[in-house]
């Protein structure tokens, strides 16, 4: 007996609350969408609110003894400034959002930025990639003609029968300076692109070290933030939706006012 006593009070509790925080959030949108008299908008919607909620009970009290066209005009009176309320609501609620989709806008932007400079520097990256590629397969050319003329110098034999009937074995001596002289260039080549190989090192590694840099710093800008916790299960909800973030915002903005105001 005791509990039902007390649902009545816990329904006018949670009513009165509903209505206070529905007329609150209503007044204040409103104002926002007309910030240049704010006062006096805040005065004229508190009295709109407080005209709903007095017009909504003088219904129901005394719907029996109401005249038809008094409540025709009542009940009408009432839509439209449930209407008001409600877009004072959703006033709210976008300029709300539109805070936090101007953070979010900032940071897409710093993103990027930095995916700009990362292209950049990954096309730099992949161009010393293709001269490393170039300078090793010119060494490996290098050294292949160096073996081959080693092995004309295994094969650079003559042989001779001497006055004394003799076989001489020996090596001709313009031959084998030919592929000295050849032996000697190729091997200043070689040396000359190992070491042209070798300074791109510093600088390819430097540029891999500033790629993993921005990749850490895109990273930490779409997840180490306030704005990616606010907005990110909405993101997720457009994701698994198929539609844009903001279409997701309006709908849900919607659902949500045609709910409080009309609840409360």
């Amino acid at each position: 007996m005791r509990k039902s006593k007390l649902i009545p009070y816990l329904v006018l509790v949670v009513a009165m609350s509903l209505a206070g925080t529905a007329a609150y959030y209503s007044v204040f949108g409103i104002s926002k969408l007309f910030s240049a008299q704010a006062t006096a908008v805040i005065v004229m919607a508190s009295i709109l609110e407080i005209a709903k909620l007095t017009t909504a009970s003088y219904l129901e009290r005394f719907w029996k003894t109401i005249h038809w066209l008094r409540k025709t005009y009542l009940i009408s009176a009432l839509i439209v400034l449930m209407m008001i309320t409600s877009l004072g609501i959703y006033g709210f609620l976008v300029s709300a959002y539109q805070e936090t989709a101007y953070k979010v806008e900032v940071v897409d932007k710093q993103v990027n930025a930095q995916q700009t400079k990362l292209i950049s520097y990954q096309q730099q990256l992949s161009n010393l990639e293709k001269q490393q590629q170039s300078y090793d397969n010119n060494i490996a050319r290098s050294n292949d003609n160096i073996l081959k003329l080693s092995e004309g110098f295994s094969n650079n034999v003559v042989q001779y029968t001497d006055t004394s009937g003799n076989v001489i074995t020996t090596q001709s001596s313009s031959t084998r300076r030919a592929l000295q002289e050849q032996m000697g260039q190729q091997t200043v080549y070689r040396d000359g692109l190992v070491d042209k190989r070798e300074k791109l090192t510093p600088k390819y590694n430097a540029i891999n070290d500033t790629i993993m840099s921005i990749e850490m710093q895109i990273l930490q800008l779409g997840t180490d933030n306030d704005v990616a916790a606010e907005i990110g299960p909405l993101k997720y909800v457009a994701k698994v939706v198929g539609s844009e973030t903001d279409v997701v915002i309006n709908w849900f903005i919607l659902l949500f006012i045609f709910v409080f105001d009309p609840l409360a």
